[in-house]
């Protein structure tokens, strides 16, 4: 039960209170709302009419969660964000709730119908707590997008590792081929450290290629900085070109 109080302030105060189904995802939670007479004085929560829960108290929750708050630490922060007091069990099934639909999903089968998959990642720090003090640690998020044979890109793999490593890899690429991705074309990357080996073992036939965006960026870094604009917008212009004619002679020029 989500239990709300109200301090009581200028010309408010409590007559009764009442229950209402509001929607959260595909269930119905019973709420026991507190009947409150006095102006404006609406739930910053659940508003007079509302029957649906928004997403911003979810992603509230979650981030408080990522910090390692416990639920009753969590429950005092979002009393004191929105002035209402918020149960412990409302705070577990939040977390819960994502954490399984996060697991279904990542877990979910593949389909073997992604010749192109694009793998990035980004470098985090998280706070953890080690002998009774915090500190901050590198993690690094994965994405893995799959171009399916209608060209689509789609979303299909998150993976948050401690370290880089051929191991890692191995182990990251073996999931997406024993979720059902036993074959595929072209990984695209920015030449992240032993992808390559990793690729050789799981995926032998596939061909590693750099990201384009990545490659330009790269071979900016070798050029001075008063040359650098001419120097991206010819190089550009090369590889954007969409017919082979024109591609060779914007090579021919840009070698120029």
């Amino acid at each position: 039960m989500l239990r709300e109080n109200v301090d009581n302030g200028e010309n408010v105060y409590q007559n009764g209170s009442y229950t209402r189904n509001v929607k959260w995802g595909q269930e119905e939670i019973p709420i026991r709302m507190k009947r409150i007479r006095g102006e404006n004085q609406n739930s910053q929560i659940i508003s007079k009419y509302q029957r649906i829960i928004h997403d911003k108290f979810i992603l509230d929750v979650l981030s408080l969660a990522s910090t390692r708050l416990s639920n009753n630490e969590i429950a005092n922060q979002i009393t004191s964000m929105y002035g209402f007091k918020v149960g412990t069990s409302v705070i577990s099934n939040c977390i819960q709730t994502v954490q399984d639909e996060m697991r279904d999903w990542h877990n979910r089968p593949l389909e073997n119908n992604y010749p192109i998959i694009m793998i990035d990642g980004k470098v985090f720090k998280i706070k953890t707590e080690e002998s009774g003090r915090s500190k901050y640690v590198n993690k690094t998020l994965y994405v893995v997008v799959g171009i399916n044979a209608d060209g689509q890109k789609e979303l299909i793999a998150l993976y948050v590792s401690n370290t880089e490593s051929a191991t890692e890899w191995m182990n990251i690429l073996d999931n997406l081929k024993e979720r059902g991705l036993s074959e595929t074309c072209i990984i695209v990357s920015d030449g992240l450290k032993f992808l390559k080996e990793a690729i050789e073992n799981v995926y032998p036939k596939a061909m590693h290629i750099t990201c384009t965006v990545h490659m330009i960026r790269n071979a900016a870094k070798y050029v001075s900085h008063s040359m650098k604009s001419d120097f991206l917008r010819d190089l550009k212009k090369h590889i954007w070109s969409r017919q082979l004619r024109k591609c060779k002679t914007q090579l021919w020029i840009f070698k120029k």
